[in-house]
């Protein structure tokens, strides 16, 4: 019995040694199911050796029966979070291809599924659904949760209406957004509003959109530069006379 003891500490040891080896080494991914496999095979093995153990009397039956029960536990939970998080994955890769195809209809039923993810989730797929051009799922978006008057956090507050903004965007998922944002002038951390970053990248459409919902092209950021300013620093005369006409 004291033989197993030490078979179970060197078994121990190989297993510790292939969670502190290097992702450079060997990555991971590749550690995780011998890992896996291990852990379970002397989790049983354990058991056996403990109960054969415990039928002779020894002491070290007691010790190897804990080691195998928990060796047992963490392998099937291990197992467990591996299978929900690979379905999991399959969801929200569903999810993505939902926002490819602009599937709003499909990304709603997905996301009434995972209630405890949706607020967590609906930013990232909007976000995509902004730069990636799919209106509908904008939209929709927008009418279940998406704050339009509110900043992203995470890329320095900015208001997300900003994020409409650029040539790169649809039209029709700039429109979708300044229709239904309050306050157009909404300023981001240095007082520059929807329109100065509009001027600045030469976005036309952005402009008139704004311009249409009442935008201030005479607004001063807080380096007292107005739209209108900006449009002609950055050389887009285009914009320039459109915003001097107002």
């Amino acid at each position: 019995m004291a033989r197993n003891l030490v078979y179970l500490r060197l078994s121990a040891i190989a297993l510790s040694l292939l969670l502190v080896i290097p992702d450079s080494l060997i990555p991971f991914s590749y550690r995780w199911p011998v890992l896996l496999l291990g852990s379970g095979i002397l989790g049983l093995w354990s058991l056996v050796a403990g109960v054969l153990g415990l039928r002779k009397g020894s002491v070290s039956g007691v010790i190897l029966l804990a080691v195998g029960g928990i060796l047992c536990w963490f392998t099937c939970g291990m197992v467990s979070d591996q299978v929900s998080f690979s379905r999991w994955t399959e969801v929200h890769e569903a999810m993505l291809e939902a926002v490819r195809q602009d599937d709003a209809v499909t990304l709603d039923g997905l996301l009434s599924q995972h209630p405890e993810k949706r607020s967590a989730l609906m930013k990232d797929l909007f976000l995509q659904a902004v730069r990636e051009g799919h209106p509908k799922v904008v939209v929709y978006l927008l009418d279940h949760g998406i704050d339009i008057n509110g900043t992203l956090e995470e890329l320095g507050r900015p208001p997300i209406l900003n994020v409409a903004i650029g040539p790169s965007i649809a039209k029709p998922v700039k429109a979708a957004m300044i229709e239904r944002v309050k306050d157009v002038d909404m300023r981001a951390t240095n007082g520059q509003s929807a329109l100065h970053l509009a001027a600045a990248t030469g976005d036309r459409d952005a402009v008139a959109l704004l311009l249409a919902r009442g935008a201030d092209p005479k607004l001063e950021d807080y380096n007292h530069k107005t739209p209108i300013f900006v449009a002609r620093e950055r050389h887009q005369d285009e914009i320039e006379r459109m915003l001097v006409g107002r």
